[in-house]
């Protein structure tokens, strides 16, 4: 990434005080709280789709045998 966008300063999360499993750990709260409550991303200029869509899934654990 650097090599490509050299006039911007890019650094660890983790310089910023912020762990990368915590970073993960939010993102992952963040993307569950946004599919419980139904709540749409805006990806169209990523994915040229026209509407938002809600991203993620839950799935139930299996039972052990």
């Amino acid at each position: 990434m650097r090599a490509h966008l050299p006039k911007i300063h890019i650094a660890d999360t983790s310089a910023r005080g912020f762990p990368g499993d915590f970073l993960e750990a939010t993102m992952m709260a963040w993307l569950t709280y946004c599919y419980i409550h139904n709540i749409g991303m805006g990806i169209a200029p990523i994915t040229g789709g026209a509407d938002g869509v809600v991203l993620g899934g839950c799935y139930k654990a299996r039972k052990s045998e």
